[in-house]
C-alpha cells in the first residue's frame, strides 16, 4: 500500500513589480491554510515520510508549516522539474520513489497538481490555494502507481 498526498501550495502573495513568481511567499490566509492541513495530518495520524517540494517559496513555505503542525520530521527534497511541471512529469517523480517509502506529500503548483489527481484517480476536483488530496494505491512499488489505479480517500481544502 502507497498513499500520495497531492498539494497545492497555501495562498500566495500577489505578484508584486520586481518579484519573480518563484519568490512570492504566502499571505497569513495561506499560512493559516498550511497550518490547518498540519493539524489535519496529525488527526489522521497520517505519518509523513517524505516530502517532494517544488523549490518556489510559496511551496516550500507550505511544506515547512505542514510538516511543523503535524509535529512530525521527515526527509524534504526540493526537487526544481515540480515548479511549471506537468502532470506527466510529476507523475514520472513519483514513479522514481523509493519503494521503502509508503506515505509521500508531493507539494506542487496547479493545474500540475489537479490533473495528476485526475488522472491517477478518475476523480475531477477542484483544486484552490491550500488543497490536498489523500490518495492510496494497492501496490507495492511506486513504478505501478498510474492513469486510475488510485483512490481517492479525501480532499481536503481548509477555510481561512
Amino acid at each position: 500500500m502507497k498513499t500520495l498526498l497531492l498539494l497545492r501550495h497555501a495562498k500566495p502573495e500577489d505578484l508584486a513589480p520586481g518579484l519573480s513568481d518563484s519568490e512570492r511567499k504566502l499571505t497569513e490566509a495561506g499560512r493559516t491554510q498550511a497550518r490547518a492541513l498540519g493539524r489535519w495530518l496529525r488527526q489522521k495520524q497520517l505519518k509523513l515520510e517524505l516530502v517532494l517540494c517544488s523549490p518556489a517559496a510559496r511551496a516550500r513555505e507550505t511544506a515547512e508549516l505542514v510538516i511543523s503542525s503535524a509535529k512530525q520530521s521527515c526527509a524534504v527534497n526540493y526537487v526544481p522539474a515540480i515548479y511549471e511541471s506537468g502532470a506527466e512529469t510529476l507523475l514520472q517523480i513519483v514513479s522514481q520513489i523509493d519503494n521503502s517509502t509508503s506515505v509521500v506529500l508531493l507539494v506542487g503548483h496547479n493545474p500540475a497538481i489537479a490533473e495528476l489527481t485526475a488522472l491517477l484517480t478518475n476523480a475531477v476536483k477542484p483544486f484552490s490555494a491550500g488543497t490536498m488530496a489523500e490518495i492510496d494505491f494497492d501496490v507495492s512499488s511506486w513504478t505501478e502507481v498510474g492513469l486510475g489505479n488510485g483512490t481517492l480517500v479525501e480532499i481536503v481544502s481548509p477555510s481561512t
